[in-house]
């Protein structure tokens, strides 16, 4: 696999779109662990 440098133009966006999917993903899990917590009663 050949590294390239990419350019910081291109780079924000997809920065963006990894943080943006991430905090989706660390939220989805705090959900589901919440509703495991205090869901059942």
């Amino acid at each position: 696999m050949v590294l390239r440098e990419i350019s910081k133009k291109r780079m924000l966006p997809v920065r963006i779109f990894g943080f943006t999917f991430l905090a989706l993903g660390i939220s989805l899990i705090v959900l589901i662990i919440y509703s495991m917590l205090f869901g059942y009663k």
